[in-house]
């Protein structure tokens, strides 16, 4: 078994990981997760 104790993210979601809509048969719905890094250095 791996342990990742040692990754720090540095990423928050700032619209949620939950979105309901009402969507008729047939229909696709597209959407966005936003996210910001707060760390000071990039993240991959």
């Amino acid at each position: 078994m791996l342990q990742f104790g040692f990754l720090h993210a540095g990423i928050v979601v700032l619209n949620g990981l939950t979105h309901s809509y009402k969507i008729e048969n047939g229909k696709v719905y597209k959407g966005k997760v936003v996210i910001e890094n707060t760390a000071n250095a990039p993240r991959v």
